[in-house]
Formats: C-alpha cells, structure tokens, sequence
C-alpha cells in the first residue's frame, strides 16, 4: 500500500515499521527478564520481591497495552 504512495512514503513507512518491531521485542524482553526475577523470587521464597516484581511487571504491560490502543487509533 505505501509502495502505491511513492518513495517517501515507502521510507516512512519502513522507519515506522522498524520503531514498532523494536519496541515490541524490547517488551518480550522486558517480559521475559520479569519472569525469571519473579521464578527466582519465588525459589528463595522471596516473597515482597515476588510481589514488587509483579507489580512492577503488570505495569509495563498495562503502559503498553495502553500505547498499542492509542497508536492503533491514530492510525
């Protein structure tokens, strides 16, 4: 579709693209760290770092959630 609207267009679309992709496995990453702080948390039977962990953790994924809902409208 962007290809249709010109070179500029294209670019701008590929710079657009490659923001998101990053963002996103920024995220997984983010996510994947929380996991193994919460399971090693748990081990140690750690318990308050458990609960800020996750805390913490359903925060990002709230705050990204609600910026996917806010860049889908724009869109």
């Amino acid at each position: 579709m962007a290809a249709r609207q010109g070179s500029t267009s294209m670019a701008a679309f590929q710079v657009c693209l490659q923001v998101w992709l990053a963002t996103s496995l920024l995220a997984d990453g983010l996510a994947v760290a929380g996991q193994a702080i919460l399971a090693s948390s748990f081990a140690k039977k750690d318990y308050d770092k458990a609960t800020a962990t996750a805390s913490r953790v359903l925060q990002d994924r709230d705050r990204n959630r609600a910026m996917e809902v806010s860049e889908g409208l724009n869109m």
